[in-house]
């Protein structure tokens, strides 16, 4: 009897142990999701706004998604080649925008970094930097 009460303690001791997903530090282990972090970059002149959105919440991932909008004067041009970044892309804006998402990389933006918006249409070409947006 007391052999099989010294093994469950044992386990319980183990497996109370093992449920712990820190290191000695007391950081959490580098592959558990943080709290979620998103990085917002934005800008805009007379034709043009962006914005870009980088989700860093899983570590060593970073997945951007992206928002163009044509706010000019003219009429809304039909077709744009356009780069942010490192995104780029020829695409067909719906009513004067695009939205753009899902890539994925193994990087890590940092808020003081230049990301250029560069954009051509209709035999035009523009670039403007975008600006972190703190939260």
């Amino acid at each position: 009897m007391k052999k099989i009460f010294c093994i469950l303690f044992l386990i319980s001791v183990f497996l109370i142990a093992c449920s712990k997903d820190v290191d000695e530090n007391d950081n959490f282990d580098e592959n558990e999701v943080k709290d979620e972090v998103y990085l917002v970059f934005e800008g805009e002149n007379e034709n043009w706004e962006a914005e870009i959105t980088f989700d860093q919440s899983v570590e060593n991932v970073e997945s951007a998604s992206h928002i163009i909008r044509y706010i000019g004067k003219d009429p809304v041009p039909k077709k744009v080649h356009y780069q942010i970044g490192t995104l780029e892309a020829n695409v067909e804006l719906i009513d004067g925008i695009w939205e753009g998402g899902g890539k994925e990389c193994e990087c890590h933006t940092k808020p003081d970094e230049d990301i250029l918006f560069n954009v051509e249409w209709n035999g035009r070409k523009e670039e403007f930097k975008l600006e972190h947006k703190p939260n």
